[in-house]
């Protein structure tokens, strides 16, 4: 269910296995409406077999300039390219292309309501209260699980906040750097990026509890360009909360945005995503053909926590502390980062953009570290900083 770039990436996996492979989206075209800021790291873009695809590419990424809320500025330039601003309709198209190749179907303007699971039986009902049964269902419908829950197999929804994206034309921002504004008037508990796409063009984007996000992201881009002009404006959700408890259940694996499988610092979800998709994908393949489909599907919890739930953790905790400090804080914060750049650039210029926990672990074991953190944090922020790594 979904064909996003996770639902596409399983879908490929497990048709490349030779089962059949059916794609329910509900909406009429494949990569519209957005929901993502398409910024992907290189190394992303490689696992996805992307890399080589020119015209996907919008815009090249090779460091950030950290705003706070008093505006004061760190500026960290890696001096390699680290990351691609893509087309992600053109990039969804793609991946649906190559599921297609493979085998798959894809059935457009059918949206899956609910799903029955029943001994080794799934039975989804959808659109038009049609029943289509299937051996395995990957549930890739995106953060607002309305399959999960309509099933009863989730609760409330939660760890989720709204977010938004806004294209905007007429803007000058630095070719090659993503900025991020902090603070508790432009973005409480998270931030603002402003991406650039050249030709004078900006992707701009907010989320966080309590105002309206695109209220606040065009308060920003006020304050921060004046004049500009809009040119789309996408809504959608961004998860935070990290993975939900449960992922698998006879029948039935969760994949991606359901299942919380994002960054919880960034709420990034692609590359993430897509590497638990892969798993859901040879899994379920191979559970079609298993004695006892569930002894295969019962491993794909942990599989992808193996991998990921570490670094999840960790990129978790960076979140909670980074949404107890104040503004004051973060001035400091800012200052710091700005003391440390050559530091950080040395280390994000080598490191997994897709992986902040081991960028961490390395910044620690730097020397003068820490004197920098006490002098420009101050002994109670520093100790939280030395907690986390």
């Amino acid at each position: 269910m979904g064909a996003g770039p996770v639902g596409l990436t399983a879908a490929a996996e497990a048709a490349e296995r030779g089962v059949d492979v059916k794609v329910f989206e509900e909406h009429l075209q494949i990569g519209y409406p957005r929901h993502c800021a398409g910024l992907i790291s290189v190394s992303g873009l490689r696992d996805l077999e992307l890399l080589g695809s020119k015209e996907l590419i919008q815009a090249e990424v090779r460091g950030v300039r950290v705003f706070s809320p008093s505006g004061f500025e760190a500026k960290i330039d890696l001096g390699v390219v680290k990351a691609y601003v893509v087309d992600r309709a053109m990039m969804d198209m793609e991946l649906a292309r190559r599921a297609v190749r493979l085998g798959a179907e894809i059935v457009l303007g059918r949206r899956v309501r609910r799903v029955e699971l029943r001994e080794g039986k799934v039975a989804v009902l959808r659109v038009g209260d049609r029943r289509v049964e299937a051996g395995v269902v990957l549930d890739c419908e995106g953060a607002a699980r309305r399959v999960l829950r309509a099933s009863e197999l989730l609760g409330k929804l939660e760890g989720v906040m709204p977010a938004v994206n806004v294209e905007v034309r007429g803007v000058e921002v630095e070719e090659g750097f993503v900025e991020v504004h902090l603070g508790r008037r432009v973005a409480p508990n998270f931030f603002v990026w402003v991406i650039p796409l050249g030709e004078s063009m900006a992707r701009c984007g907010l989320a966080g509890l309590g105002a309206d996000p695109l209220d606040r992201c065009t308060e920003l881009l006020k304050r921060r360009f004046g004049r500009f002009k809009v040119t789309s404006i996408q809504r959608g959700l961004l998860v935070y909360g990290g993975p939900i408890e449960k992922t698998a259940w006879p029948g039935l694996l969760a994949v991606g945005d359901a299942a919380g499988q994002v960054k919880p610092t960034t709420g990034g979800g692609v590359v993430f995503g897509c590497s638990c998709a892969r798993t859901a994908g040879r899994l379920a393949a191979e559970a079609l053909s298993a004695e006892d489909p569930w002894s295969v599907l019962s491993r794909y919890e942990e599989a992808w926590r193996s991998e990921w739930g570490d670094q999840t953790e960790k990129m978790a905790w960076m979140l909670r502390l980074f949404r107890s400090l104040t503004d004051r804080d973060l001035d400091r914060v800012v200052r710091f980062i700005d003391s440390i750049s050559g530091d950080l650039s040395e280390i994000l210029r080598e490191a997994d953009m897709d992986r902040h926990g081991e960028i961490l672990a390395e910044l620690s074991s730097r020397p003068g570290i820490l004197s920098k953190a006490v002098r420009h944090l101050g002994v109670r922020l520093a100790a939280k900083l030395v907690g986390m790594l």
